[in-house]
């Protein structure tokens, strides 16, 4: 392809883009520390994770035909809650094997254990969970079983504020 001989390109012009070389408003105070700063941003980054505050559910949950009430899991009974760890999630239950959770009896009231650790505790869902695991005082109970127990309570029985 031919360029016509008045193309600047041909006559050695180019066109130029005018350079801003004024500072940057967008630079640090001086006066703050470096850790200053830091701070500051991480302030900002706590402000986020606090607006995704929990609180409990109100409402009924029907799982292979138990009928639970969400925002007072301690009055569940131990029979339900075990027909609630082995029941498949497909079918709204926690999805544990039988055989993980031989010899082991969970309460209402460690439930409402992990419940109220999961609304007080300020973080992301990964550090609540975390540490509403650590709140279930049962020695048989390995990491493996508590996070799915804890994740199901996260979703099941607990909203976003």
């Amino acid at each position: 392809m031919m360029l016509p001989s008045s193309s600047p390109l041909l006559a050695g012009q180019l066109q130029k883009t005018p350079v801003n070389t004024t500072p940057s408003k967008v630079a640090l105070s001086p006066s703050k520390s470096l850790s200053e700063r830091d701070l500051s941003c991480s302030t900002d980054i706590n402000t986020s994770k606090q607006e995704s505050r929990l609180q409990r559910e109100v409402g009924f949950l029907s799982v292979q035909g138990m009928t639970l009430n969400k925002s007072d899991c301690s009055a569940w009974s131990s029979h339900d809650i075990h027909k609630l760890l082995t029941t498949p999630k497909t079918s709204g239950g926690i999805g544990l094997v039988a055989e993980q959770i031989v010899g082991v009896t969970l309460y209402g009231s460690d439930l409402e254990t992990v419940v109220d650790a999961l609304i007080r505790f300020e973080g992301d869902d990964e550090d609540k969970i975390e540490h509403a695991c650590a709140q279930i005082f049962i020695d048989d109970l390995s990491m493996r079983i508590r996070q799915p127990i804890v994740r199901w309570i996260l979703q099941n029985l607990l909203k976003r504020m």
